[in-house]
């Protein structure tokens, strides 16, 4: 799972919501061995923290997860991204996300109610190798920080579907700002870790 470093922090831990519910409980599988990007500045040497991280979701938590539930036990879609990672911003291309990030508690029903909001017909206006930013100029008016807060690690695509960056929050002026995936994907490492082996294995 690849997502925002800023999202997350140390000291806690961190799980996926399936969308699976029992008992109005959400099924939540957890994001194991988080890992961060981190840029060395070729000048000052000093370590600079770009805003990607990427942990795993390992297929036995899932299994345990279900196996908890009541029979008969539901369906577990997770929607899978299996395109290139090193595909550049284009000036010459438009881009869009979707996020379903406005999350609001109802105390009355007890539920948590969530709205998502959307960009399309995006643009490049700029782009920041210090960081690896880079900034969309929307294609209608900014529609307030609300609208976008909750939004960061949505995928930003191209018209085909070919994801670019993921969003890393909003500016004035008619920009969203995504970190852009091309020029970090030679550096991730997307091979799950090794468990080691448990003690009845031979």
């Amino acid at each position: 799972m690849l997502t925002v470093q800023h999202l997350f922090r140390s000291d806690a831990q961190w799980s996926f919501e399936t969308g699976i519910t029992h008992n109005r409980e959400s099924l939540n599988i957890s994001i194991r061995d988080l890992r961060a990007l981190k840029k060395r500045d070729l000048k000052s040497g000093a370590m600079q923290e770009i805003d990607l991280a990427w942990g795993w979701l390992r297929r036995t938590d899932m299994v345990e997860g279900l196996q908890s539930l009541p029979d008969p036990k539901p369906k577990m879609i997770l929607p899978v991204y299996d395109g290139p990672l090193d595909t550049a911003v284009m000036e010459d291309e438009q881009y869009g996300y979707a996020a379903n990030n406005r999350i609001k508690w109802n105390p009355q029903s007890r539920e948590l109610m969530r709205e998502p909001s959307f960009e399309v017909g995006m643009t490049l206006r700029s782009r920041h190798e210090s960081d690896g930013t880079v900034e969309f100029e929307l294609a209608r008016d900014h529609q307030g920080n609300e609208y976008y807060n909750g939004a960061s690690g949505a995928p930003i695509a191209d018209r085909s579907g070919r994801i670019v960056a993921l969003l890393v929050g909003s500016a004035p002026g008619n920009v969203i700002i995504g970190v852009e995936l091309s020029q970090f994907s030679a550096l991730f490492d997307l091979d799950p870790p090794q468990s080691p082996p448990s003690a009845s294995a031979a």
